[in-house]
């Protein structure tokens, strides 16, 4: 009898461990386990921090400690600085934390920026000599091995071009948007259209706002990327002073590559800008006045040939900035084989009729600029002396002369049997030998 209730009692106990273990893995997981994004920013050792995050968010850190901010998912560009000018700029991007949740088991993800440590700057004693009477010692010059304060210029240099195109790339998406919307949103249909919501005064206050404000930004973002080009370049003398004979040489060139590639995206993006300029210019104000072209862009009306839509268009101030099938007006007109009114319309509004930033395909230093295409595609007499009259080159003002002879003689093999044109060159002072 006592055995049968020491049975019963034990097998009690295991149902009720069971059910215990079924109800608490059952609640378990239906947890939601709540992962938050830190932020851990180290300070220089010795020196109080200064934080610039996004350019928005500003702190300080005491020298030798720690700082943990929380963070959303983003990229973030971090500046940190100290009172003598020494300057550490990175960037990160801050994942989905939903992300992490589903491959790890972690409460909390923690980005690190960790700072390299300030180099000392070692002045070496002054070794004073005597003065020796008998002859003069001829100074000898010091030959500096030591490369690790120029590396850091360089670093600081790439990092420094790095955050202005990023900040050039953001602002660049801002004005896209606003652009947008007020194309999009408010300037559509005619004027008694417009008038409906709002008047034509408050239209007209909105587009010139942004017009104003967007060339002022223009302005300042010139000077800042002016800046940094001349930092660029007093960096890029000291390293042209080296020879890349050495691994850690040949790395300072590499990086300062790096950096002359990150003046290209700076300058890339605000032609972006200045375009997005150009557009608002013409397409604000006329559709504002209840004024519009016929023909949707400038190319339209130049495939049409509608002289009297390029005013819309085409400004004395814009005329050298517009591209027309990727192409900068000249190259086009060129290359469509534009007639004698059209190119004098355009060079009459300020058009340049140079450009020497493409070579002829498979003829080595040969500028393929706008006069020598025209004498290949066989354009008219009249319209090729009217690009001579307006300064038409063959090659820029800084060349050396054995190029200045190729390009001549290039010429001179498309053009030799036609002696109309012959002569209109040598009339207008070139020679050919």
């Amino acid at each position: 009898m006592q055995s049968l209730k020491r049975f019963i009692l034990f097998a009690s106990c295991l149902f009720f461990l069971k059910s215990y273990s079924q109800t608490n893995g059952s609640t378990a997981t239906t947890n939601v386990v709540s992962v938050k994004s830190y932020l851990v920013i180290r300070a220089f050792k010795h020196a109080t921090t200064h934080v610039n995050i996004n350019i928005h968010q500003e702190l300080d850190i005491d020298g030798g400690s720690s700082k943990i901010i929380t963070v959303d998912p983003g990229y973030y560009n971090i500046s940190l600085s100290d009172n003598d000018g020494f300057k550490y700029d990175t960037s990160l991007t801050v994942l989905d934390p939903t992300d992490v949740v589903k491959k790890t088991k972690q409460s909390s993800i923690r980005y690190l920026v960790n700072p390299p440590e300030k180099p000392r700057v070692v002045i070496p004693k002054k070794i004073i000599e005597p003065k020796k009477t008998v002859e003069p010692k001829k100074e000898e010059k010091v030959v500096v091995n030591n490369n690790s304060q120029l590396a850091t210029d360089i670093e600081n240099t790439k990092n420094n071009l790095l955050y202005a195109a990023n900040e050039f790339e953001a602002y660049k998406l801002k004005k896209e948007r606003e652009f947008s919307a007020i194309d999009k949103g408010i300037l559509k249909g005619t004027a008694e259209e417009l008038t409906k919501t709002k008047s034509l005064f408050q239209l007209k206050s909105e587009a010139t706002i942004f017009i104003t404000t967007l060339k002022n930004d223009i302005q300042q973002d010139e000077t800042k990327l002016n800046t940094k080009i001349n930092e660029y370049n007093a960096t890029n003398e000291k390293l042209q002073k080296l020879k890349p004979d050495t691994d850690a040489n040949t790395k300072l060139f590499l990086k300062m590559a790096e950096a002359r590639q990150f003046i290209v995206k700076c300058r890339d993006v605000q032609t972006e800008i200045k375009r997005i300029l150009t557009a608002a210019e013409l397409l604000f104000t006329p559709r504002i006045q209840g004024i519009k072209p016929m023909s949707e862009s400038l190319e339209v009306a130049l495939v049409y040939g509608r002289t009297e839509d390029y005013k819309f268009f085409v400004t004395p101030q814009n005329i050298n900035n517009i591209k027309v099938n990727f192409k900068n007006i000249i190259n086009y007109l060129v290359d469509a084989k534009a007639n004698y009114e059209t190119f004098f319309y355009f060079i009459q509004q300020g058009l340049d009729v140079n450009d020497f930033t493409s070579f002829i395909v498979g003829e080595g230093n040969i500028y393929a600029t706008p006069i020598l295409k025209a004498c290949i595609a066989e354009l008219d007499i009249n319209v090729i002396e009217l690009l001579l009259k307006n300064g038409a080159k063959l090659y820029p003002k800084l060349i050396f002369p054995e190029r200045k002879k190729s390009n001549t003689q290039y010429l001179y093999t498309k053009i030799k049997n036609n002696n109309p044109l012959l002569i209109l060159f040598i009339k207008y002072g070139f020679t050919f030998q």
